[in-house]
Parts: structure tokens; C-alpha cells; sequence
């Protein structure tokens, strides 16, 4: 029916949309900056913007891997 984003998030880009979803979770949206989601997931915060383009279209990928 719906394709697993899963699929399209692998590797690095996966990794960090599970940081972002662990910094939601623990910080709510406010508290998830580049610097906290990076703190999260032990990875430098310039691999957000490199993979992601911003801190919306991260978690926007993030909420994608737990909506269905």
C-alpha cells in the first residue's frame, strides 16, 4: 500500500531521524535543535543539514518512520 520509508532512509539518514525521534521523545519539539538531535545520536550536527537540508524536513522524515 505505502512504501516503508525505511527503504529510502538508510545508513547515516536513517540514524539520524531515529536521533530526532529520541530527542522528541525526551526534549518534545521545542528542546529538538540541531545540537540536541546531534547529542543524541553522537554525530556532528552539520550531518543534519548535509542529509536533511534543516532541522523541518528532519523531523518531518521522522515522524514519516512512525506514521503509517
Amino acid at each position: 500500500m505505502f512504501d516503508d520509508p525505511r527503504e529510502e532512509l538508510v545508513g547515516t539518514k536513517l540514524r539520524i531521524a531515529e536521533a530526532a525521534l529520541d530527542s522528541l521523545r525526551t526534549l518534545g519539539y521545542a528542546g529538538s535543535s540541531a545540537r540536541a538531535i546531534a547529542r543524541a545520536g553522537g554525530f556532528n550536527q552539520a550531518l543534519i543539514f548535509y542529509h536533511f537540508g534543516g532541522i523541518r524536513e528532519l523531523l518531518l522524515a521522522a515522524f514519516d518512520l512512525v506514521s503509517d
